[in-house]
């Protein structure tokens, strides 16, 4: 369950707008009732009116150990 997320710049719930090329730090703070072991992260993105739901490769995030 996510507990917070925040991008810099972004209240959070807002929709983030990047431009080609453009990167953007997020973090997430999560709690979960087990030992995670792969997180797979997806973008939701709507491009030209047309909603796509992206991967994104494990190399682009980190989990941290607490």
């Amino acid at each position: 369950m996510f507990s917070y997320w925040n991008v810099a710049g972004y209240d959070p719930g807002d929709p983030i707008r990047l431009s080609k090329d453009e990167f953007k730090e997020m973090y997430i703070a999560a709690d979960a009732p087990f030992d995670i072991t792969e997180f797979k992260v997806k973008a939701n993105i709507r491009m030209y009116g047309v909603d796509v739901e992206y991967p994104l490769p494990e190399t682009w995030y980190k989990l941290d150990d607490h």
